[in-house]
């Protein structure tokens, strides 16, 4: 699937640097605080707490992605779970952290409602990026979901630069 229909190579690069940069706001955050925290209660809850910084991100008050507003949707029991979602002319997007499963009801809703037509606009899709718990990014892909929600297309737009050992 071209992209290019959807999104413009502004509003990727606006995408991919508001991740990056929160990734390395949360790593800067971490390293002040992190002794705030006992090391094996954070084994299993650690990553939440990046996830939580990349979102916020994209927040309704400080969302700047050429084009597009974001807005809260609630999900969950009773509502409770909150997370941006971003809109446009051409495109509804949401983003996830590469823990997620993404088989949840707000992408079922938004698959059933916007991808009946994967040619149609808007289109709805998903930003992944996958970090380690400490807030290392090393990829943000877009996926496309089908009318019921599975992925049927996966593009990468970030990987983050190798280092290459060179013996002297």
């Amino acid at each position: 699937m071209d992209l290019s229909t959807y999104l413009t190579d502004r509003q990727i690069q606006e995408i991919n640097n508001t991740i990056v940069n929160a990734c390395i706001r949360y790593r800067a955050y971490d390293k002040q605080f992190g002794t705030l925290f006992y090391e094996p209660y954070t084994v299993m809850r650690k990553k939440n707490t990046v996830t939580t910084a990349v979102i916020s991100a994209f927040s309704p008050e400080v969302c700047n992605i050429s084009g597009f507003t974001s807005k809260d949707i609630n999900y969950g029991a009773h509502g409770k779970l909150s997370q941006p979602e971003l809109t446009s002319d051409n495109a509804i997007i949401q983003i996830y952290s590469n823990g997620s499963d993404l088989k949840g009801n707000p992408i079922k809703e938004r698959s059933a409602t916007y991808n009946q037509d994967l040619s149609g606009k808007p289109l709805f899709m998903i930003v992944v990026f996958s970090v380690d718990k400490d807030g290392m990014l090393s990829r943000i892909e877009i996926k496309i979901p089908d009318v019921s929600g599975i992925i049927i297309d996966t593009q990468t737009i970030y990987e983050s630069p190798k280092c290459i050992d060179i013996a002297i």
